[in-house]
């Protein structure tokens, strides 16, 4: 089948070959200990020369050393054939033919050196013999081999078999979907791809977040092997985003790839596109869709909207010219890149005019506020003292805008202990305060005051993306879905909505 891509995962490869290696080790001791000749062989010699090389009498302690060797092994083979694809192990028989010459290998550039060079002479010592002529009979090389090879048998068909059943993934060239079993997918490939008029059941979902990831990943996993269902994820980013991070980010306490996960890694049953949703036809069960190729429409016969929100700016078009927000990667970076510009610049003036490049406001009470506020304060305090020195520390101002009278409602008397201690830190709370407007370099309060400001972050609120709001069903005030107790649209019993984007009305 020239549309089948069978594609393997590194870390169960090498588990499964490792776990091989570790069997093969007691494996390879069974002619021993059939013939009552353990005490006797070459295997004891080591498990005890190891034992006193480590300063223990007890011959477990080479036991377990027998079997940390094995399992090294097993890694370094497994990491050897993933890395240079030499074999296919999927086939039982590849398997085998991988473990004889794994076995081989480790015959002689491991084991030989090993007994030459350290087991033999240490048991010369201990039997005090000066002759060594033995390790290089046929019977005792034949024994090595021999052993190996049964070492090796094993790793190669337990690693098949596991592999076969757990670690492969089979990929549709043409569809782009993948499956555990190529016996799913021979089911898939003859299903849609060879009958004349498959009939699928299309899901789609709208949203990459955590809802939309979370629904992505439980459907994929009740569905696997249900041939006829096709899934597919719809995202304007082609990351998801672990969004309570990005104060942290655009500070650089931490990396993009960090928070950022590709979501294609998450597709195993399901079609990404990198699209913006620009309207949903609930009577015509169709979504529209802008993407770097132009418009295109794609049907579903069931729906799931996990869209989350977009910030809101309530109409004002300066605000949202002026501010800068905390809701993506390039958000953060913006953000990081304007602070350290602020820094160099302040540090070239004098210290009576460097507060106005050093007025840093953030406008929102809420998780994202808060925590950009704290964590910018940090950064911002800690580079002066460290690096820029000729900043005056009462230069700095970093505030904090809250449309209420407290911070963080969502989590009561802890937003007083945390309003406390930003304000501990140097962070100034403007209480009961909402920003009406704003120039270049000046913010309008409702108290009607104006302040001068030298970089002003939004995250003052949150709002329904357009499609959401034009869909035909039901919204409340703030254009939030109204979903029923099983997050279903009213009128339509295909559609659900999950996540930010919906009102849900407690039935209990």
């Amino acid at each position: 089948m020239k549309s089948l891509i069978v594609d393997f995962s590194i870390k169960k490869e090498v588990f499964f070959i490792t776990l091989g290696s570790i069997l093969g080790a007691f494996v390879m001791l069974i002619p021993n200990f059939l013939s009552d000749a353990l005490t006797n062989s070459e295997f004891y010699m080591f498990w005890i020369i190891t034992a006193r090389t480590l300063g223990s009498s007890d011959y477990l302690v080479g036991i377990f050393v027998h079997f940390g060797v094995a399992t090294i092994i097993g890694i370094v083979v497994g990491t050897i054939l993933y890395k240079t694809k030499i074999l296919n192990i999927s086939k039982i028989s590849n398997g085998l033919l991988f473990g004889i010459f794994a076995g081989f290998v480790v015959t002689v550039i491991f084991t030989i050196p090993v007994q030459y060079f350290w087991i033999q002479p240490v048991t010369a010592e201990i039997n005090n013999t000066a002759t060594l002529n033995f390790v290089f009979s046929e019977e005792f090389l034949l024994k090595l081999f021999l052993t190996h090879f049964l070492w090796g048998g094993t790793l190669g068909i337990l690693a098949s078999v596991l592999i076969t059943k757990k670690g492969m993934r089979y990929r549709c060239h043409k569809c782009d979907v993948e499956f555990s079993k190529l016996s799913i997918f021979e089911e898939h490939y003859q299903y849609i791809h060879v009958s004349s008029h498959p009939h699928t059941q299309k899901i789609v979902i709208l949203g990459g977040g955590y809802a939309g990831v979370g629904v992505l990943e439980k459907i994929q996993k009740r569905f696997e092997k249900d041939v006829d269902v096709d899934i597919s994820i719809i995202s304007e980013n082609n990351y998801f985003l672990h969004t309570p991070m990005l104060p942290e980010l655009s500070t650089g306490t931490i990396e993009p790839r960090h928070i950022a996960t590709p979501i294609r890694n998450f597709c195993k049953r399901a079609r990404f596109y990198q699209a913006k949703v620009t309207n949903v036809n609930l009577d015509m069960k169709s979504v529209t869709i802008n993407t770097v190729n132009g418009e295109n429409k794609i049907s579903y016969d069931y729906l799931v909207i996990a869209a989350g929100t977009k910030t809101g700016f309530f109409g004002n078009e300066n605000l949202q010219k002026y501010s800068v927000t905390i809701k993506s990667l390039q958000d953060a970076s913006i953000i990081r890149n304007q602070i350290i510009t602020q820094l160099e610049l302040a540090d070239q003036q004098e210290v009576v005019n460097q507060a106005q490049f050093l007025s840093f406001f953030i406008v929102g009470g809420g998780f994202s506020g808060v925590e950009t506020a704290g964590e910018i304060n940090e950064f911002i305090r800690e580079s002066a003292e460290k690096y820029y020195r000729n900043i005056e520390s009462n230069s700095i101002r970093v505030c904090l805008i809250a449309a209420r009278d407290h911070i963080l409602p969502e989590i009561g008397s802890l937003g007083k202990y945390a309003a406390k201690s930003l304000e501990k830190s140097g962070v100034k709370i403007l209480y009961n305060t909402k920003v009406t407007d704003a120039t270049s370099s000046n913010v309008s309060l409702s108290d009607g005051s104006t302040l001068h400001y030298s970089m002003l972050i939004w995250a003052g609120g949150n709002q329904s993306q357009s499609f959401v709001k034009s869909l035909d069903t039901k919204h409340d005030k703030s254009g939030k879905i109204i979903v029923d107790q099983y997050l279903r649209l009213p009128k339509y019993s295909n559609v659900f909505a999950l996540g930010d984007c919906i009102y849900f009305r407690f039935y209990w």
